[in-house]
């Protein structure tokens, strides 16, 4: 038995993803889910209200009939699929379409970046997003390497997010050099790197 006093009993539980063991930042009763299979709850739900709404409807439909129709009943609005399936390999910024890039991995560094500022880490929130639209966007840069970078970013913004005892400082070490090095490389985005790199690293101690 392990005594409540000892670290291991006060250390932190981490709460995975039920469906797949990816880190979770949604919990849907009582079950941890990633931002991927969320994105799945979420779409199941909607097609199974739009189910009940066209069956609703149709209800509405043959008591108009009965009725002749007079003044006509209100109508069940069908909602929306939620944009951004994982299927969908381009995404839209400023008005664009932006190649074919790792969708899921951009709703998941948007997702930990509203995150941190929701806990009021608002610098750091805007260095992460300003670094993503600028990889998103980049003009010198193809989609392989967008994807790299962004994971890099994804991967950054997690530690951020995490507490300063839970972080891995060498392997964060390495990882922001290595997306230093590659946007400074970048012509079109080593003056962003500038910016937000200072930012970024003074939020996680480096």
């Amino acid at each position: 038995m392990v005594d409540a006093s000892s670290p291991a009993a006060k250390k932190p539980r981490v709460l995975v993803c039920s469906q797949d063991g990816r880190p979770a930042l949604m919990n849907v009763g009582g079950q941890g889910l990633c931002v991927d299979c969320y994105y799945r709850f979420t779409v199941a739900q909607t097609l199974q209200f739009q189910q009940h709404a066209a069956m609703m409807n149709m209800a509405l439909a043959e008591a108009d009939a009965m009725t002749g129709g007079i003044g006509g009943s209100y109508r069940v609005q069908m909602p929306q699929i939620p944009n951004g399936a994982i299927s969908n390999t381009s995404i839209t910024v400023s008005g664009g379409v932006v190649g074919s890039i790792n969708t899921g991995t951009v709703r998941s560094i948007v997702v930990t970046v509203k995150g941190l500022g929701e806990a009021g880490h608002h610098e750091v929130e805007k260095a992460l997003q300003s670094l993503t639209e600028a990889i998103i966007q980049s003009k010198v840069t193809n989609d392989a390497e967008k994807n790299a970078l962004l994971e890099q970013v994804e991967y950054v913004a997690q530690q951020a997010a995490a507490k300063p005892e839970q972080r891995k400082p060498g392997m964060l070490r390495a990882v922001v050099g290595g997306l230093g090095g590659a946007l400074g490389a970048a012509a079109d985005l080593a003056g962003v790197w500038e910016q937000v790199g200072p930012v970024i690293r003074g939020a996680l101690g480096l």
